[in-house]
């Protein structure tokens, strides 16, 4: 169950959705023993932050950064996501565009030391947290 009134009973189901907003989508998975329903909420494209149930779960990972971090935007499909790094005194070092819902990025080239990013979509900021940025050895 997609969520917006389309669901599937093939085995590996496609689906584009129409427009953006959040869905509740259902997968349902028998044998013939017994059936299990697994859902969650998907949001696509936001325009306010009112109007999901709050902050996006995001992951950047590894923090301590060496080189190269992972930025992971789970349960939402953005439309135009970028990562922005500041340095502590908020002056902008890096905005990089992050490529769907898991982007990596390359951070060698900023010096080691504490930062700020934030990942934004379109307008709307989902997520701001710090990390730091160690030399490799």
């Amino acid at each position: 169950d997609f969520g917006d009134g389309q669901s599937s009973t093939e085995r590996y189901p496609s689906h584009r959705y129409v427009e953006d907003g959040e869905y509740r989508v259902c997968q349902t998975v028998s044998n013939a023993h017994s059936t299990d329903v697994s859902c969650d909420t998907l949001y696509l494209g936001i325009t306010s932050l009112e109007e999901t149930e709050g902050e996006r779960r995001i992951s950047f990972f590894p923090n301590p950064v060496e080189t190269d971090v992972r930025v992971a935007i789970h349960n939402y499909l953005p439309a135009a996501p970028r990562l922005i790094v500041y340095d502590r005194a908020g002056h902008l070092i890096k905005t990089v565009p992050l490529q769907g819902v898991a982007t990596m990025v390359d951070l060698a080239d900023i010096p080691t030391g504490l930062y700020v990013y934030e990942v934004w979509d379109g307008g709307v900021r989902l997520k701001s947290d710090q990390f730091v940025k160690v030399g490799v050895e």
